[in-house]
């Protein structure tokens, strides 16, 4: 056991004198942002095995189109096919309506099945209380609702028959809003929100059956922005929000005076990217009227501003008419782009939406299924996995984290519980911390699961192989076992210690993964000093690192630089695990 270990020892001290040596000599550390030296010969870091795999593109998907139709789906859908004639193919793939938490369960099957069953997905705005029976966020969120809640996930497992339909739900649209009795309160918004997600999963509802979707107003009073009524990316499928144009009344204002996609759409669109960039935008109410002003460039100007957005992947547009206050001077406002009665509507409309990069997706396509309702299965709040239906391409680590977790090899960083009140199942949230550094004890950790799989428990520390590693210490147990598996080693000789609470470096980890894979007596060949730029023959961990590299577990820190002694982070951890072990 000490032969090995004073091995190790005695390369790092070697390594130290050279170091000391050339600073002696008046060099200085390779700066990682300088070119290299004409004479240096450095692999392609393309050629590395690591660089050779492929990496998700984005996926070039269409914008869909969706409509509010005049009314409710089981009395008017037939205006959405007639909307479809007119615009001369299938175009339309949403429909949009407007539930109430305490909507009766034959409604509701109903309703759902009117835009199903004609081919359309239905787009739910599920609201709550009324001006005559309010309902407050935190009547929702302490449960006086909760069996108009279970009734409804009752009613959506009658109308979803075991996951053949399925349906996009906003919760308390526009809670950000004045004009909604659960508005305002965007902590109670948010545990309203979990709460019936809660109950409808306690009910048998399946998570790919629904598309949840956060759906605020845009425009909010100062300390009611959206942002703060985010439940967070776990819980969401997609974002959007309600804007309209409302027009202006030539008594008051000038006619040009109307909102326009920069005033109205971009910033929100703009803050929507920043809170969740991994999530598709469907915008949930979009729409303008028509008198005292020029509808055509409007909608010239929006339905074709919303493509600067890589992930906005549709909207639903409300062509209805009805009677406002909106303008002072109309008494009736109309924002139909089509109108059933004439069979008629806005050209500039028809010819947008019926051309590329708006698209129609059947109920049959596979990509509804494959794409649209298939929610990523993620385990980490942070981690900001990728939505299929956004297009946007994953970040490196996510899937490595998923396989880290799900093989057992790795855990959260912390947990936070979610008091839910009684009568739902409480919420524990996990977080990975992606760009936090590992310490030496937690690798330890890691590399003991991952050599013996996640059901391994180490034998019971002795406190006896090193002296600032007690017995009693969280991960004496895991440190003593991966030093006798040859894996890790001690930081100093004398005192013979560890140093669990201290960073592992980059360079320290590629001796323990290499040893982890290949066993305790490998050693590697050379080096060649042709793969890092950072990294010379001369430097103590030179042949482990190289080999590293050449055996597919780790492709640097960026191209041509190692960063030896730079920490390790667990996102890294995460991925030099699933490629060491080969974890599936």
């Amino acid at each position: 056991m000490q032969s090995e270990q004073t091995r190790y020892i005695t390369i790092f001290l070697l390594s130290i004198l050279l170091a000391l040596a050339a600073v002696l000599a008046g060099c200085t550390p390779a700066d990682p942002t300088s070119e290299p030296t004409p004479e240096a010969a450095f692999m392609d870091p393309a050629l590395l095995p690591v660089n050779q795999e492929p990496t998700p593109a984005p996926l070039d998907l269409p914008v869909l189109v969706g409509v509010y139709p005049a009314g409710t789906l089981q009395n008017v859908v037939a205006e959405v096919a007639a909307m479809d004639a007119w615009l001369g193919a299938p175009t339309i793939t949403i429909v949009g309506t407007f539930l109430d938490l305490e909507t009766s369960p034959e409604s509701i099957v109903a309703e759902l099945d009117s835009a199903w069953d004609n081919g359309y997905v239905p787009f739910v705005n599920l609201a709550a209380g009324t001006d005559l029976v309010p309902r407050t966020a935190a009547d929702i969120a302490n449960g006086v609702v909760d069996n108009d809640i279970r009734a409804w996930a009752r009613a959506f497992l009658e109308y979803s028959d075991n996951g053949e339909k399925r349906a996009m739900i906003a919760p308390m649209q526009e809670a950000n809003g004045t004009w909604t009795t659960y508005g305002l309160d965007p902590e109670n918004y948010k545990l309203a929100f979990y709460r019936i997600q809660s109950i409808f999963a306690e009910e048998g509802v399946q998570r790919d059956w629904i598309m949840w979707v956060f759906a605020p107003n845009g425009w909010s009073e100062d300390g009611h922005e959206f942002e703060r009524y985010y439940p967070g990316d776990l819980f969401v499928d997609a974002i959007g929000f309600s804007a309209y144009n409302f027009g202006a009344c030539p008594v008051w204002a000038d006619e040009n005076d109307w909102d326009t996609f920069d005033e109205i759409y971009r910033p929100y669109l703009d803050r929507m990217v920043e809170m969740a960039p991994t999530k598709p935008i469907i915008l949930a109410e979009i729409g303008s009227v028509e008198e005292f002003g020029d509808r055509e460039k409007w909608l010239q100007e929006v339905l074709t501003g919303v493509l600067q957005y890589p992930n906005v992947r549709g909207w639903v547009y409300f062509n209805r008419a009805e009677s406002a206050s909106t303008l002072q001077c109309v008494p009736k406002t109309d924002y139909r782009v089509y109108k059933p009665d004439l069979d008629t509507g806005s050209e500039t409309f028809k010819g947008l939406v019926t051309q590329p990069p708006y698209g129609h997706w059947a109920l049959t396509d596979p990509e509804m299924m494959g794409i649209m309702f298939n929610p990523i299965g993620g385990h980490f709040q942070d981690i900001g996995e990728v939505s299929l239906l956004s297009g946007q391409a994953s970040s490196w680590y996510a899937d490595f984290v998923n396989r880290a977790f799900e093989a057992g090899v790795m855990d959260e960083c912390r947990q936070t519980v979610i008091d839910l009140a009684s009568g739902a199942q409480d919420i524990v949230v996990g977080e990975f911390c992606p760009a936090d550094p590992v310490s030496r004890a937690e690798a330890a950790v890691f590399l003991e699961r991952g050599l013996h799989g996640a059901a391994y428990t180490p034998p019971a520390a002795s406190g006896l192989v090193f002296e600032d590693v007690a017995s009693s210490y969280w991960a004496a147990a895991w440190i003593e076992a991966a030093y006798a598996d040859g894996m890790v080693a001690e930081c100093s000789s004398a005192p013979f210690n560890y140093c669990p609470e201290s960073l592992v470096t980059q360079a320290q980890m590629a001796v323990s993964l290499l040893r982890a894979r290949h066993g305790a007596d490998y050693t590697p060949p050379p080096a060649a000093e042709t793969i890092f730029r950072d990294v010379p023959a001369s430097h103590w961990a030179a042949a482990w690192i190289e080999q590293l590299a050449l055996q597919g577990i780790t492709g640097g820190c960026q191209a041509g630089y190692f960063c030896p002694d730079e920490p390790v982070t667990r996102a890294e951890m995460a991925a030099f695990l699933v490629r060491t072990f080969a974890l599936p």
